[in-house]
């Protein structure tokens, strides 16, 4: 061997191996990625059923571990925007296996169960985040009123926002406890869907703006309520003394009753539209 010779010598190229490549399905150089969002959601729920009817112990029937062992695959599915869409097998298995999963959850506690714990996280972090709102706002007030901002300028605007975030963590915490008394069926509404995050979403957002119109509409500033500023109506209900604070504590509960309770608000908003109706002359039909 000469002196100058490489000491490894270059592998030599496979014919046709880049031929091969190019040739390959997608499908083959993907078996656990697709690009469709949707489809990974869907997936999704899938494997959050599975694993549910798994650590509740519940045994599948024979002919339903059939169809999931053809859909076993779909477990390790993941989201690659390179990767191809789904294809009709792909629906056919996870349409097949989350319609077998979902018949053992005809029994309604177990899919009670199952609703909390899908919406678990959310459920348990607004309610902590509504009342760290609502102890932000009771710290607000008594620091403007342990200093005597309170008839300041800046002290009536700290005040007033104050106030304004208490209405909305309230009728926020109210909208929650709404969603939990029928998720643990205490009262059945068949048009709470716990399972359903832009429901859980939706449901609190209208609490929160229930509470805050029509408790603004209250007629706080009346002599029988004696604190003319929201701030130090908040402060004196919540830590002061008097015959009125009674009073005041019953008004500054209202928000949570108006997120709790749509019943009651579509019921006041009824007697505004006939108070209005009534006050234009126009006949309700």
């Amino acid at each position: 061997m000469p002196d100058d010779a490489p000491l490894h010598t270059p592998k030599a190229s496979v014919p046709g191996a880049s031929r091969f490549e190019a040739e390959q399905s997608p499908y083959d150089r993907y078996p656990y990625s697709r690009n469709e969002r949707y489809f990974i959601e869907q997936v999704d729920v899938f494997r959050s059923i599975k694993k549910f009817l798994f650590n509740e112990g519940v045994s599948v029937k024979e002919k339903d571990l059939q169809t999931l062992s053809k859909a076993s695959y779909l477990t390790s599915m993941t989201l690659d925007l390179a990767a191809p869409p789904p294809s009709a097998d792909d629906w056919t298995n996870l349409e097949n296996a989350v319609f077998a999963l979902y018949a053992y959850l005809e029994d309604e506690k177990l899919r009670t169960r199952y609703r909390l714990n899908f919406a678990t996280a959310l459920l348990f972090s607004l309610p902590l985040w509504f009342v760290a709102g609502a102890c932000v706002a009771l710290g607000i007030v008594n620091v403007v009123g342990i200093y005597h901002y309170s008839e300041s300028a800046p002290g009536q605007i700290w005040g007033l926002v104050a106030f304004i975030l208490w209405l909305l963590c309230l009728g926020g915490i109210g909208a929650v406890a709404y969603i939990y008394v029928n998720a643990l069926s205490i009262q059945n509404d068949p048009t709470v869907d716990v399972s359903n995050r832009g429901f859980v979403w939706g449901r609190v957002i209208i609490g929160c703006l229930f509470a805050l119109v029509l408790s603004l509409a209250i007629p706080w500033q009346q002599p029988q309520l004696q604190q003319q500023n929201p701030g130090e109506l908040l402060r004196f209900a919540t830590g002061g003394s008097g015959t009125g604070n009674l009073t005041h504590s019953a008004l500054l509960i209202t928000p949570f009753l108006l997120g709790f309770s749509t019943n009651l608000v579509l019921l006041i908003l009824r007697k505004l539209i006939e108070s209005a109706q009534t006050l234009f002359g126009i006949q309700g039909k």
